[in-house]
């Protein structure tokens, strides 16, 4: 058989096998599980965020939930007895006193008035007393022209537990009685008496009937200490205020820090005293004709917690708040005067009555027809009644204003529970502009914790969202440029070989904690960029201008000669370039150029009759030329360093999605004679807009989540200012500063996880526009 013939066909076909398309059992199953395994991820990450969602809801939305207040009993007392009543602090048990010599107290379940004498001094008859719910005690004043106070303790506190008096030792104790004037007698009748304390200085201010009219009498007691011992209370000062009145008082109020007096008289004047220390004299620095305007009297005057603000009423139902805060004067100083700061709105008949919390800026005041709970900071009304069964004569309230009691001329005592966990927090809180005490006008304000007891709670979350978008900001105008440029440059333009190099340092640069970052940034970056500014300013201009000049330089020169440097080398010829531009800049331009800027600042602003303008450098500069401040932790250097994290993210991203063009796109456009800038211009660009796209939102996302850098490289502080050399405070920040000493189910706790929920809520729509943008961009560019 030749060679060359073809060999003969075989008999039979080959049977078929099919074990061979048989997938084995154990890969089957083991795909199945993967499958469901997957799935189930998908549905447990879901929920999980649905689960936080719902998680930061529960906590915020008491936030926003108005008071409950409820009428528990109204008993009728067996006997009525005449006179001021007050409650203790558990809010269980009320007292009356009615300048006698026994305290009466309530039990609200029998009615019954069980009395308790009051150890006052033989021969000793109180003529006038008032009531101070803060002390639980009554000051008194007697026809000897004495004064003094009468403490009540229940034996319960404030949670309605036995105190140390014991359940069956309620009563009362008086205290020591001083004379109010320094003779000790007095030119007629006291009739009306106020106290505060101001710790170690007591003050006692009456009102005194005499043939001649009315005399206003202030009284101060101070405490002499000694390093070994605490000494006692004596009498340090004695003033008569009478000839600095207008008008009959008919209210008295005098202030918990000691140096204050307010009078509201008959004539509807406000008057305001204050006590001159050089002098050691009261002087009235203050007299406000017609505080609720023309045509409307005083009827209620009152102090609200703390003792900076007063609670105004009138007989048309006006209801306004006025603080004190600094007054500019004419020859540039300031002083604290009071102006109104907050108006309610009108109440159904005259103001008559109040009680205010011991505890925050809440309380309860009256008409003949309703009550109404209000929170004095906001201006917020957590509750009204509506019309009433019955006219309130008494209104008074425990310090922890949980309970309160209201009386009707019948003598019947109606019991009140209050329930208002968070009445400082609320939409008008969170986010308006609120008139805090001690401020000339409304702010947006953060400052969540003070020193005294009396602080006024700022929980506005207006400066946090602010620092958030204004890091968020500076982060991005720096790292965005950078990084989409260095992807496209990266992708289409540098050589392969420098690449493999290239994004896997990128990417390793992405793992750097930011805590390193924050603490590279505050520690040595801060402290050098802070002489630096002027350069860095140099750097901006002139390192941009001088790579496009060397590109042009480049690209006119002749094809034979760039063509002895390999494709996407082309950095080399640049780099050192830019580095010496830098440098340059750095030590020795950004000096040039700030001395003749400093000279020439002066110049002008001793042109405008500034003579004293001085500056050292462009810290001194900033500050003395705009009026602004200069931290050496800013927003510049939050830029920088939050900016040298996001590059990472969005380098890589970007340089993915412009790598994935097909190769196909890039050749056409090559054969149509287009240069590799023309190519990436008009086709990788759109094309890779998509995923471009997506890098820039992750880096957002990146940008508006971080916490190490901008609590550590900026001075924290939450304030409203786009001014790029001051500091700020994030959200994220915040919550990390002030979550682990938040009281849990405080106001201050729940406000913080709403910064949370604000912070899940904007990153989650940007997401989601993100996409939606991204899916369309897809359908516009579909060639992948």
């Amino acid at each position: 058989m030749s060679s060359n013939a073809p060999s003969p066909a075989p008999s039979r076909k080959p049977k078929p096998v099919p074990e061979r398309f048989q997938v084995a059992k154990t890969t089957l199953w083991f795909d199945r599980i993967m499958t469901k395994t997957i799935i189930g991820g998908g549905f447990t990450v879901i929920v999980a965020v649905f689960g936080i969602l719902f998680f930061l809801l529960a906590v915020t939305i008491p936030l926003f939930q108005s008071a409950d207040v409820e009428e528990r009993q109204h008993p009728a007392p067996s006997s009525p007895v005449p006179g001021t009543w007050g409650l203790d602090p558990s809010g269980t048990l009320p007292f009356v006193y009615g300048n006698g010599k026994n305290i009466f107290f309530l039990d609200k379940t029998t009615g019954n008035l069980s009395s308790v004498p009051v150890s006052l001094p033989d021969g000793e008859t109180v003529c006038a007393h008032s009531y101070d719910a803060s002390l639980t005690a009554y000051p008194i004043a007697t026809e000897s022209g004495k004064v003094g106070l009468i403490h009540v303790h229940s034996g319960l506190n404030v949670h309605g537990r036995t105190n140390a008096h014991g359940p069956d030792k309620a009563g009362a104790e008086a205290g020591p009685l001083y004379p109010l004037t320094e003779s000790g007698s007095v030119p007629g009748k006291i009739s009306g008496i106020a106290y505060a304390d101001a710790g170690e200085r007591k003050i006692f201010t009456a009102t005194v009937e005499t043939e001649q009219g009315t005399r206003l009498l202030l009284m101060t007691l101070e405490e002499s200490r000694s390093l070994l011992h605490e000494g006692e209370l004596a009498p340090s000062g004695f003033h008569d205020l009478t000839d600095q009145l207008e008008g009959r008082p008919t209210a008295m109020l005098p202030g918990a820090s000691g140096d204050s007096l307010v009078i509201a008289t008959d004539a509807d004047k406000l008057l305001y005293f204050s006590y001159d220390e050089d002098g050691e004299t009261w002087v009235r620095r203050q007299m406000i004709p017609t505080p609720l305007g023309k045509g409307e009297k005083m009827t209620s005057v009152n102090w609200l917690f703390g003792d900076m603000s007063l609670v105004i009423g009138g007989d048309r139902g006006s209801l306004k708040i006025f603080s004190l805060y600094p007054h500019s004067r004419p020859d540039g100083t300031s002083l604290r005067l009071f102006g109104q700061t907050r108006q309610f709105s009108p109440m159904d008949g005259p103001v008559q009555h109040y009680a205010a919390s011991g505890i925050n800026r809440s309380f309860l005041v009256s008409t003949p027809r309703e009550l109404r709970l209000c929170y004095g900071t906001t201006a917020d009304i957590r509750w009204n009644s509506g019309p009433l069964e019955f006219v309130p004569v008494q209104l008074a309230a425990n310090a922890e204003f949980n309970a309160a009691i209201a009386v009707d001329p019948s003598g019947n005592i109606h019991f009140f529970s209050l329930e208002d966990k968070h009445p400082e927090a609320g939409a008008k809180a969170l986010v308006g502009k609120i008139w805090y005490e001690g401020y000339d006008s409304p702010k947006w304000l953060w400052q969540s914790v003070g020193g005294t007891d009396d602080y006024e709670s700022k929980l506005s979350l207006m400066p946090l969202v602010f620092g958030t978008l204004k890091g968020t900001l500076y982060a991005l105008v720096f790292a965005v440029p950078v990084a989409v440029t260095a992807a496209i440059y990266t992708a289409h333009f540098m050589a392969p070989a420098v690449k493999r190099v290239v994004k896997p340092v990128m990417e390793i640069m992405a793992s750097l904690p930011s805590v390193v970052l924050g603490f590279f940034g505050a520690l040595y970056l801060a402290p050098r960029m802070e002489d630096k500014v002027p350069a860095l300013l140099c750097m901006a201009v002139l390192i941009p201008g001088l790579a496009a000049l060397i590109a042009w330089f480049w690209t006119t020169r002749p094809a034979a000669w760039r063509n002895k440097f390999s494709r996407g080398v082309e950095y080399i010829v640049m780099t050192p370039v830019i580095l010496l531009c830098a440098w340059f800049c750095w030590e020795y331009l950004g000096y040039w150029l700030e001395q003749p800027l400093i000279s020439l600042c002066r110049s002008v602003m001793g042109l405008w009759g500034d003579g004293d303008f001085q500056a050292a450098s462009f810290a001194d500069l900033w500050r003395n030329g705009s009026g602004m401040p200069y931290e050496q932790r800013n927003s510049l250097v939050v830029g920088f360093i939050m900016g040298f994290a996001v590059i990472p993210v969005i380098f890589t991203i970007s340089e993915d999605a412009l790598s994935n063009v097909p190769p196909s796109l890039i050749a056409a456009s090559e054969a149509l004679g287009a240069s590799r800038w023309q190519m990436v211009r008009t086709v990788v660009l759109p094309v890779a807009s998509a995923g471009i796209f997506s890098a820039l939102m992750i880096g957002l996302g990146r940008a508006v989540g971080e916490t190490m850098i901008v609590l550590m490289a900026t001075g924290n502080t939450p304030i409203m200012d786009w001014n790029i050399f001051n500091g700020m405070r994030t959200l994220s920040a915040n919550i990390a500063t002030e979550l682990p000493e938040a009281a849990q189910d405080s106001t201050h706790y729940r406000v913080l996880f709403l910064g949370g929920l604000i912070l899940f809520s904007m990153t989650f729509i940007l997401n989601t526009l993100a996409e939606i943008v991204r899916q369309r961009l897809r359908k516009r560019f579909n060639v992948v």
